[in-house]
């Protein structure tokens, strides 16, 4: 992918995490106060999902990728039903499981295209698991599908940019039309401009870099939880 940006993965990714950490603020302990971060944090899933997509290029070994942000899932999921246990209260957030449906596609759709007879029912068949499970992760079908433009349109990046920008920006302002209401989820489309701005580099090949947002994700966002837990006790 040739490109112009000044930001490798790991820049970008660390951008993303910054926003993230304030729009989990936002949630849970400064609802008013920071709700400007919260319209602009709408942009990291989708980041997250183009670095995915990337991901899902120049990984070594795809499956490896895709069992990974699915055991991070689990991960997340047991944590958060501990959480639940503990205080009665559900953590919505999990977008690991969303991002590995979204390569599991990839990969899907990639093994599809090579391959005959069994094996063609056999990945069908994963196929339709896959788009059974995806609405009841985070996001729904949003991130999936969203990786999928990012993935297959990567060497067409005005194109990649036009579909993205249009397919998701024109769903909300049919709905901002039909009831005078513009959902958040509509300043997605800017996830462009960060997108733009990647170079086409890693960045630094160390396991931080690598495990950085695995940990960070889940341990920030139930530090946040209890926090607001104790707050409201």
């Amino acid at each position: 992918m040739k490109t112009h940006g000044i930001l490798n993965a790991f820049q970008l990714k660390i951008i993303m995490l910054v926003l993230m950490l304030l729009d989990h603020m936002q949630l849970f302990l400064f609802p008013r106060e920071l709700l400007p971060a919260h319209y602009v944090a709408r942009v990291v899933a989708p980041v997250f999902a183009f670095l995915a997509a990337q991901g899902m290029v120049y990984t070594r070994n795809r499956l490896r990728f895709v069992l990974r942000l699915s055991l991070f899932g689990v991960i997340m999921a047991l944590g958060n039903f501990i959480l639940y246990l503990k205080t009665g209260y559900e953590i919505p957030n999990n977008i690991f499981f969303s991002l590995a449906i979204g390569a599991a596609a990839i990969y899907v759709i990639d093994e599809l295209r090579q391959s005959k007879g069994f094996y063609i029912a056999l990945w069908l068949a994963v196929v339709v698991i896959l788009a059974f499970v995806t609405p009841y992760c985070e996001g729904g079908f949003l991130v999936p599908v969203i990786m999928l433009i990012f993935y297959y349109l990567r060497n067409r990046r005005p194109v990649m940019y036009a579909v993205y920008v249009i397919g998701y920006g024109l769903q909300f302002l049919m709905a901002y039309f039909n009831t005078g209401y513009l959902q958040p989820q509509f300043y997605m489309i800017f996830a462009v401009i960060p997108i733009m701005l990647y170079n086409g580099r890693r960045g630094p090949d160390t396991a931080f870099a690598k495990y950085l947002f695995y940990g960070f994700y889940p341990l920030h966002v139930w530090i946040l939880f209890i926090i607001s837990g104790i707050i409201a006790g």
